[in-house]
Protein backbone atom coordinates (compact mmCIF):
# COMPACT_ATOMS: atom_id res chain seq x y z
CA UNK A 1 0.00 0.00 0.00
CA UNK A 2 1.22 3.80 -0.88
CA UNK A 3 -0.73 6.13 1.89
CA UNK A 4 -0.12 9.75 0.84
CA UNK A 5 0.35 12.91 3.03
CA UNK A 6 -1.56 15.62 1.94
CA UNK A 7 -3.37 18.75 3.17
CA UNK A 8 -7.44 17.44 2.81
CA UNK A 9 -8.38 21.67 1.37
CA UNK A 10 -10.75 22.38 -1.02
CA UNK A 11 -11.10 19.27 -2.00
CA UNK A 12 -14.94 19.24 -3.06
CA UNK A 13 -16.94 16.44 -4.25
CA UNK A 14 -13.98 14.15 -4.22
CA UNK A 15 -14.82 12.14 -0.88
CA UNK A 16 -16.91 9.32 -0.18
CA UNK A 17 -19.90 9.47 1.86
CA UNK A 18 -22.62 7.55 2.34
CA UNK A 19 -24.41 8.76 -0.30
CA UNK A 20 -21.52 8.56 -3.00
CA UNK A 21 -20.60 5.12 -1.67
CA UNK A 22 -22.13 2.76 -3.89
CA UNK A 23 -21.20 4.83 -7.17
CA UNK A 24 -17.53 4.72 -5.51
CA UNK A 25 -17.62 1.01 -5.29
CA UNK A 26 -18.09 0.89 -8.95
CA UNK A 27 -16.28 3.26 -10.10
CA UNK A 28 -13.80 6.54 -9.58
CA UNK A 29 -12.86 8.77 -12.63
CA UNK A 30 -9.39 9.51 -12.91
CA UNK A 31 -10.57 12.92 -14.15
CA UNK A 32 -12.79 13.65 -11.51
CA UNK A 33 -9.76 13.53 -8.55
CA UNK A 34 -8.26 16.85 -7.78
CA UNK A 35 -5.20 17.12 -9.50
CA UNK A 36 -3.44 16.24 -6.06
CA UNK A 37 -4.94 12.70 -6.48
CA UNK A 38 -4.07 12.13 -9.78
CA UNK A 39 -0.86 12.69 -8.75
CA UNK A 40 -0.92 9.98 -6.07
CA UNK A 41 -2.18 7.74 -8.41
CA UNK A 42 0.55 8.50 -10.88
CA UNK A 43 3.00 8.36 -8.61
CA UNK A 44 1.62 5.14 -7.28
CA UNK A 45 1.71 3.33 -10.69
CA UNK A 46 5.43 4.39 -11.64
CA UNK A 47 6.71 3.03 -8.28
CA UNK A 48 4.95 -0.41 -9.53
CA UNK A 49 3.16 -0.11 -5.57
CA UNK A 50 -0.50 -1.97 -6.37
CA UNK A 51 -2.63 -0.58 -3.66
CA UNK A 52 -3.20 3.36 -3.33
CA UNK A 53 -4.73 4.58 0.33
CA UNK A 54 -6.47 8.01 -0.02
CA UNK A 55 -8.85 8.95 2.97
CA UNK A 56 -10.82 10.99 1.84
CA UNK A 57 -11.64 8.11 -0.59
CA UNK A 58 -11.86 5.49 1.56
CA UNK A 59 -13.06 6.17 4.93
CA UNK A 60 -16.64 7.35 4.78
CA UNK A 61 -16.28 11.23 5.85
CA UNK A 62 -20.19 11.43 7.19
CA UNK A 63 -19.73 8.26 9.54
CA UNK A 64 -17.93 9.08 12.80
CA UNK A 65 -18.04 4.98 12.98
CA UNK A 66 -15.99 4.67 10.11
Amino acid sequence: YAVPSYCLGNIGPSVTTTATLESRLSHIGFGTLPQTFRDCVIITRQLGVRYLWIDALCILQDDHGD
